[in-house]
């Protein structure tokens, strides 16, 4: 999949200021957040009247895939990771405690993984 149809023409990331309500100044990382669409871990906001509310967004198939993954190399296998990579997610896994829910752990865990994939991806950009 094309990396570079997530960043503007000349290679770096969208980012949008916006004002919020109480006049802050807020960034949208527009980049960012359609990387994660793509990989099954964006949000989507749903209304229903006056009701707002954030689900998962994206590809359901691409959100499997990531769960999996969690899984089995970082929970399974999370004392015996081979990479620098997969041991930082360990520890983010493991931080997490046992005070978070087991699914939303792994799915927190899956979100820290898309978000260092995109930085690595940009990183690695000439």
């Amino acid at each position: 999949y094309p990396f570079d149809r997530f960043l503007r023409p000349d290679g770096r990331p969208i980012v949008e200021w916006v004002y919020s309500a109480s006049g802050k100044r807020t960034k949208r990382k527009r980049s960012l957040n359609r990387f994660r669409l793509a990989l099954g871990m964006g949000t989507v906001v749903k209304q229903s009247g006056n009701a707002f509310e954030q689900v998962a967004g994206g590809a359901s198939y691409a959100r499997k895939a990531l769960f999996c993954h969690v899984k089995t190399k970082i929970v399974m296998q999370g004392k015996y990771a081979a990479t620098p990579y997969r041991a930082a997610h360990c520890r983010f896994y493991a931080e997490l405690g046992p005070d978070v829910p087991h699914r939303l752990a792994v799915m927190k865990t899956a979100s820290k993984i898309t978000t260092d994939l995109f930085k690595a991806l940009l990183k690695a950009l000439p």
